[in-house]
């Protein structure tokens, strides 16, 4: 009955097979533990019980671009607080390839400034507990950090939170990134919601170092270079900008391009022309030339 129930949420699509392979495969465990059948061998008890065969996996050759999850997360934002939580959150996977639950379980002690980026920590992780830091994600979650209920409190709070200062929950998420979604309307593929941001940093750092790109994203390494290769966020700051700049990321604050010295200088100039007694201090440098 219970099999029977599972295969009819998977034929109503709301579950994906990859979910009913891993319900099969644990109530298979579970049961083996139980009866003390040895893993390697079969279980006559499933045997009369059959998995779907895998579906193929649907063409999808047009990933959203980064101006598009721009416009994603900006469609996140209403007028409720609430939603520059759902912002920052959506930022943030896009900027580090997050999973949600190490997001989401992330403390105020979690987060912290430093140079021109934040450094956030995901010491809870179903793989590789790691530190990254952030640059595009720096002022939505800034924003947030201006309003959260839990802004004044103790570091083991948790840095996104709901009104009364708990942890949120992935479904209420889930719910923003739809309504942005449908608003939108931008290419997204199908059934991977908000763990989609995971691939897409993937590809954008293509040119990363196989060590680099693992322990950012908390991947499992294929051999013993994780044993005896300690890294840490130092490591990536570099590669991490490099990224940024060649996409010249539409999320990247124009205001204060910071690997530009040029534009940096010209803005410096702007600010300074709109002081009046600049503007006198300029006329009286003329006049004594």
């Amino acid at each position: 009955d219970w099999w029977e129930s599972q295969l009819k949420r998977y034929e109503e699509k709301a579950i994906r097979w990859g979910t009913l392979r891993k319900k099969f495969e644990c109530c298979q465990s579970i049961l083996k533990f139980v009866h003390g059948i040895n893993n390697g061998h079969k279980l006559p008890l499933m045997e009369c019980l059959d998995l779907p065969k895998q579906p193929r996996r649907e063409l999808f050759d047009n990933p959203p671009s980064q101006e598009q999850v721009k416009q994603l997360i900006d469609a996140a934002y209403s007028s409720d607080k609430y939603s520059l939580r759902n912002q920052a959150i959506l930022a943030l996977a896009n900027d580090t390839g997050a999973r949600i639950s190490e997001i989401l379980s992330m403390r105020n002690k979690h987060i912290r400034p430093e140079k021109n980026y934040l450094v956030v920590s995901f010491p809870e992780s179903k793989t590789a507990p790691r530190t990254v830091i952030s640059y595009l994600a720096k002022p939505f979650l800034e924003q947030w950090a201006k309003v959260s209920p839990n802004k004044c409190a103790e570091p083991e709070a948790f840095f996104f939170c709901k009104g009364d200062g708990k942890p949120i929950t992935y479904a209420a998420i889930k719910r923003s990134f739809d309504d942005a979604l449908k608003r939108t309307q931008i290419p997204w593929k199908k059934g991977k919601a908000v763990h989609f941001f995971r691939g897409l940093f993937s590809s954008r750092a293509f040119d990363w170092s196989y060590a680099l790109k693992h322990y950012w994203l908390g991947w499992a390494f294929k051999d013993h270079e994780r044993a005896y290769t300690q890294l840490g966020y130092q490591q990536c700051v570099e590669q991490y900008f490099i990224m940024i700049k060649k996409e010249n990321n539409p999320m990247l604050k124009e205001e204060q391009p910071f690997w530009n010295e040029q534009k940096v200088d010209d803005k410096i100039i702007e600010k300074l022309k709109e002081m009046p007694e600049f503007d006198l201090l300029l006329r009286r440098l003329v006049r004594q030339v």
